[in-house]
């Protein structure tokens, strides 16, 4: 039947790709896919996706797209401050009272990207770096 998931892309066998979260992996099928959104579509992204469960076990996705960006004050608030440290870094109160200072010191308004097998040794990659750097410092979530 038809689905609408959350996950995370992951290529588990080479050439084959799964959509993962914390409660198992089911493979997907991305041959008739339409993006819905104008992120960055790629392994090991968090994505939405609507789609459908058929009889050799694949989902079938027909609509993909990013989750909806939210600022981060909404997301802290809605999951609480204690819950919002999802890499365990925060190991006492002291240490969240210390974080906190510095982002009112450094300001909450800031982003971040991250990366991940980007060759840099070639000059066609690097090239589009520095295309794509130029379009985030207006972005907002």
């Amino acid at each position: 039947g038809e689905r609408n998931l959350l996950g995370l892309i992951t290529q588990v066998e080479e050439g084959r790709y799964y959509l993962e979260d914390l409660t198992g992996q089911v493979p997907i099928d991305l041959a008739e896919a339409e993006v819905l959104s104008d992120g960055l579509i790629a392994e090991n992204c968090v994505v939405l996706v609507e789609g459908e469960f058929r009889d050799d076990g694949v989902l079938h996705v027909g609509k993909i797209g990013n989750p909806p960006p939210e600022f981060r004050t909404d997301s802290i608030e809605a999951v609480g401050v204690l819950n919002s440290d999802i890499f365990g870094a925060i190991s006492s109160v002291y240490e969240l009272e210390k974080l906190q200072r510095e982002e009112l010191e450094g300001g909450v308004d800031g982003s971040f990207v991250i990366l991940s097998d980007v060759h840099l040794d070639n000059d066609a990659v690097r090239a589009k770096m520095k295309m794509g750097n130029g379009g985030s410092d207006s972005s907002k979530p």
